[in-house]
């Protein structure tokens, strides 16, 4: 089975050693599992080559386009040659937004143009909780516009796949009949083993200032979604309840120099460290560092750095966000509090900092749950949803 894939994730074209996620080994995983795996990367600016083939399954084809907006007409491009000289029996999309425009584009493209053959069918991936969710539409004017589309394309794919059961139910509300949505938790999965068994002496020898032996950890993109001035202002209250602790904040984007200079304006300069972007492999030992984990986003849907905090061990405290209620137990690995709330969020901080050894035995109980997230499970999975929909494809065409 050859599946064409759409994605946003430019971390395929990094290279190895530089911090990225496991983009690229999940996917050599993926393709293991099928034919072949094209991947078309939207991307901005030249890539170190035209064409990247990690493996003889998998091919990866950055659009190099010269702004954002033609990222859109440069993959449209890009597919076309690429299902004119392959057979391709599946279309996914890492968002049901741009990409979701060109995988629908490419469909009804081939559709009109090989009637004989049958459309290619159309599967949708919807990563985080958009619709609906008060503080993304408020994030950009755009996104209003990207919520109608969004909506459009996901009702008019032959397949919806999500990450967290409550946006399951959320897409079924749109009109989407349950046969046609899979959850795959977590974008399929994390290496459990690797977060459960790293040891993090090093990371907190290096990065816990003087005088501090408690670490609050967080990682993620510096981005609006994240809602990092949250945590800042939660931390200005916990640090002055527990002398002792320290945040850890890993991770950049474009919020970066205006969370920097929050933190400064907060006098947090001695209590709060910025590590940057941190080499995937790296991170079990991080996480091993810490001792509790925060979360203040927005939005999501199943953060793969919770369940990479339930791996390690961590007590958690995290706003209310998709797909949260299966990795945190209210009151027993950790606690969930409103999006927004930047005073509950550092009353529960100070809770968990503490009675530290309650929560950690509550973490410890926590692991149960994860076979659920297990990376080999749902990488299978998720070559199970590509065959299924190909499968229904073909007879529907017979």
């Amino acid at each position: 089975m050859n599946v064409l894939m759409f994605s946003l994730d430019t971390t395929f074209l990094t290279k190895e050693g530089t911090a990225r996620g496991d983009t690229l080994s999940r996917h050599i995983e993926v393709a293991k599992l099928l034919s072949r795996l094209h991947v078309v990367v939207f991307s901005v600016g030249k890539a170190s080559r035209r064409i990247l083939r990690p493996t003889d399954r998998l091919t990866i084809y950055p659009t190099q386009s010269l702004n954002k907006a033609m990222r859109v007409v440069d993959a449209f491009r890009i597919a076309v040659g690429i299902c004119r000289r392959n057979r391709i029996d599946v279309l996914t999309t890492q968002d049901p937004f741009f990409t979701g425009m060109v995988g629908l584009a490419i469909r009804a493209f081939f559709s009109k143009r090989s009637p004989r053959r049958g459309r290619i069918p159309l599967n949708v991936q919807v990563h985080a909780d958009f619709f609906g969710n008060p503080y993304w539409l408020k994030e950009r004017l755009l996104n209003r516009f990207l919520s109608v589309t969004g909506k459009m394309i996901i009702r008019r794919a032959d397949n919806v796949r999500v990450v967290s059961s409550s946006l399951k139910q959320k897409i079924i509300a749109m009109g989407v009949p349950e046969s046609r949505v899979w959850n795959v938790p977590c974008g399929g999965g994390i290496n459990v083993e690797k977060f459960s068994s790293a040891d993090g002496a090093s990371v907190r020898a290096r990065h816990l200032p003087g005088g501090c032996d408690r670490m609050v950890f967080f990682a993620g993109r510096l981005t609006k979604q994240k809602r990092v001035p949250d945590l800042l202002r939660a931390a200005t209250k916990v640090v002055g309840e527990v002398p002792g602790v320290a945040f850890v904040i890993a991770g950049e984007g474009a919020e970066l120099p205006a969370v920097k200079a929050l933190s400064s304006r907060f006098g947090l300069d001695k209590k709060v460290v910025f590590v940057g972007n941190i080499p995937y492999d790296h991170m079990p030992r991080y996480f091993a560092a810490a001792d509790v984990f925060v979360l203040p986003s927005g939005y999501e849907a199943t953060p793969r750095v919770v369940v990479e905090s339930v791996a390690a061990g961590l007590p958690i405290v995290t706003t209310r966000v998709s797909g949260i209620s299966k990795l945190v137990v209210e009151g027993e690995n950790g606690h969930i509090v409103p999006v927004g709330r930047p005073g509950e969020l550092a009353e529960k901080l100070i809770e968990v900092l503490r009675n530290i050894e309650r929560y950690r035995q509550g973490a410890a109980r926590q692991k149960s749950v994860l076979e659920m997230y297990d990376r080999r499970i749902n990488l299978s999975r998720e070559a199970e949803v590509f065959s299924q929909i190909a499968r229904e494809a073909a007879a529907h065409a017979t």
